[in-house]
């Protein structure tokens, strides 16, 4: 980085003590890595809803435009309803860009036979708002 004109000092440090540097902004800039998230509450609410600052929304950017629309995109239920609600949030999130994505992991899926009802984007994530796990049964 000195080669380009950036002075910087960088810390490796475990994730428990990262995590709570995070939780508390007290960082310059920082690189994360995140599982793939395949509905829009799952990839936006928790990391910029301004609720969610001190807790997952590590970059602390609060915009109460783009609050309203997720709050509303996670209560609306049919997919064309949310659709324009999350193009205008993603037009705001591409706008301020609180966050910077440099890389998207690739996911692969290795399944039985028996395991029904499976589809992809609800993986092995329990903690999807509004399901996961619930969608998918071992038949045997």
């Amino acid at each position: 980085m000195k080669k380009i004109g950036i002075e910087a000092t960088m810390k490796v440090i475990d994730r428990a003590p990262f995590t709570s540097l995070m939780r508390k902004g007290d960082y310059s800039i920082s690189f994360s890595g995140d599982s793939e998230r395949f509905d829009w509450d799952d990839a936006y609410y928790m990391y910029l809803h301004s609720k969610e600052i001190g807790r997952n929304n590590w970059s602390r950017y609060s915009n109460k435009e783009l609050d309203e629309l997720l709050e509303k995109g996670r209560t609306t239920w049919k997919w064309e309803d949310r659709a324009p609600l999350y193009k205008k949030a993603i037009e705001i999130i591409k706008e301020d860009l609180p966050i910077f994505y440099a890389a998207k992991p690739v996911v692969g899926y290795a399944l039985r036979d028996c395991l029904k009802g499976f589809r992809k984007g609800f993986g092995l994530r329990p903690a999807w708002y509004g399901g996961g796990t619930k969608y998918w049964w071992l038949e045997k």
